[in-house]
């Protein structure tokens, strides 16, 4: 395990380079529990003046089983260099999304992924309907919700990458063989 983590430190380092420097230091590089498909990785990165950044890498496993799910994203033309895009395209819309800060492409080293700012949050529904810490945000949520999806949906599709188009038909049929 420790040579793959060795050589994902390797591309990670090489692929934050153009925005962090080529003295980028990565540490604490772990993986994370859930996404039965994909991998998540956490990391710290500082670069040569000092500055941290809390950073995730989220990308396909490497050699592994990939899931039904990953039938569908491939039928529907979305890959993780794809959503990498699309979070990029959001956030320069002004959506409210983690910075991408890297695309890794698919190579010897690591299969297709990005590289994007870690944030804090909650993300498991019974903790945001149940945390008392969230209590005065609950009322304000589905608002947030609606108001980030109508902003999400008004980007111009010009502004987006390519996206396998599909019709109707076609999108039920992949949805109805998924379940």
């Amino acid at each position: 395990m420790a040579d793959r983590n060795d050589d994902l430190l390797d591309v990670l380092r090489q692929a934050l380079a153009p925005g962090f420097g080529s003295d980028v230091e990565i540490a604490d590089l772990r993986k994370l529990s859930g996404g039965a498909s994909r991998e998540t990785w956490a990391f710290d990165v500082t670069d040569a003046n000092g500055t941290h950044r809390p950073l995730i890498l989220k990308r396909d496993p490497v050699g592994a089983h990939i899931d039904a799910t990953a039938g569908v994203d491939a039928e529907l033309g979305v890959d993780r260099l794809t959503e990498g895009r699309l979070f990029a395209a959001a956030g320069a819309a002004g959506l409210p999304v983690p910075e991408v800060h890297a695309l890794l492409p698919a190579d010897a080293d690591t299969s297709a992924g990005f590289v994007m700012d870690r944030i804090d949050g909650v993300v498991l529904g019974r903790h945001v309907l149940r945390d008392p810490a969230l209590a005065e945000a609950r009322p304000r949520l589905a608002r947030q919700c609606g108001e980030i999806l109508a902003r999400l949906h008004a980007m111009p599709a010009e502004a987006l990458p390519p996206l396998k188009p599909l019709d109707p038909t076609d999108l039920l049929r992949v949805y109805r063989d998924l379940l």
